[in-house]
């Protein structure tokens, strides 16, 4: 499996051992050149399938960022029955 999907999981949801020491060195060199890279904030908006889903996952591996969905997170909010969920909904 390619390493950087997992690293999105849970870090108790990886399991190293099934993954191979190329990706492993391929992942500790990608993080280690991101560090050099300036830290900034970016926030895509637009509508219903404008391209934001397609492009901020390109956009987080080029530029080391991290990639928050807030309709992902506020969907799995309705689907728990949340209070923020039902909020939401």
């Amino acid at each position: 499996p390619r390493l950087r999907g997992i690293l999105i999981m849970s870090s108790s949801s990886i399991n190293l051992r099934k993954i191979s020491d190329d990706s492993l060195f391929e992942e500790v060199k990608r993080r280690f050149e991101c560090s050099f890279r300036p830290i900034g904030h970016v926030v895509l908006m637009g509508p219903p399938a404008s391209g934001k889903g397609t492009q901020s996952p390109r956009l987080r591996d080029l530029n080391c960022w991290c990639h928050i969905s807030t309709g992902d997170l506020l969907r799995e909010e309705v689907k728990q029955g949340t209070e923020l969920g039902q909020r939401a909904k």
